[in-house]
């Protein structure tokens, strides 16, 4: 701002501009919905004025690792989608319903396969915003195993709106056996499918984070990693 030197005039008018930060002009704030099965999220109050912008982000769960017999390895889980949305809200309209996909549960000593990661998915002004989850890891029981898993892919748009970005879950790894030349039973072919964008990572046991596939085990398999919602505004 200029400084008016002492007996300085000004002829006309001053005019003094402020410059704010309009509604959607970035986002600074984050929230994390870890859990939720058709819950209702209220929009804070900064958000709570028509036009302004929101990004989600929805991330599917994980799948579970299969088992396997003694002497074998089972598959891994297959990752859940993401899905990123940038949301502008509608005046009056300051609630979402939301549900946060559960993990696939992992697969027995039977065996049996892993169970499939649940869908996380996210319904505001009647349209739904939804990351599926990711293929549960198949058992071995046999020489070589059975077919590998794959992580589901992401979903299809079928509300118009195109800032809508999708990204595939991994793919969980292959079983392996005693059979297989020197290849260890614990092997970089049971860990499962990572989450894209690095919001999870799978491992030959446990994931780390959110949407990634449990890896197979030599006995039981072990649980997916749960979903996730990230909401910043």
């Amino acid at each position: 701002m200029a400084k008016l030197l002492g007996g300085s005039r000004v002829y006309g008018s001053l005019t003094s501009n402020t410059i704010i930060a309009g509604a959607g002009a970035g986002f600074s704030n984050v929230n994390y919905i870890t859990s939720g099965t058709s819950a209702t999220y209220t929009l804070p109050p900064a958000l709570q004025i028509g036009g302004a912008k929101f990004k989600l982000t929805i991330v599917g769960a994980g799948g579970g690792g299969g088992g396997a017999v003694s002497g074998e390895a089972g598959y891994a889980g297959g990752s859940g989608a993401v899905t990123v949305a940038i949301v502008t809200v509608v005046p009056g309209i300051y609630t979402f319903t939301y549900n946060v996909g559960a993990a696939g549960s992992a697969g027995a000593s039977t065996p049996t396969a892993g169970g499939s990661g649940g869908a996380s998915n996210v319904v505001y002004n009647a349209i739904t915003y939804n990351a599926p989850g990711g293929g549960g890891g198949s058992q071995s029981n046999v020489s070589g195993g059975a077919s590998p898993a794959s992580g589901s892919a992401g979903g299809t748009n079928t509300s118009g709106n195109t800032n809508l970005f999708y990204y595939a879950g991994g793919s969980g790894g292959a079983g392996a056996n005693n059979s297989v030349g020197s290849v260890s039973l614990i092997n970089p072919y049971t860990i499962g499918g990572s989450t894209a964008l690095r919001l999870g990572v799978g491992t030959l046991t446990t994931p780390i984070g959110y949407g990634a596939g449990g890896g197979g085990g030599t006995a039981a398999g072990y649980a997916g990693a749960p979903g996730l919602i990230i909401v910043e505004y």
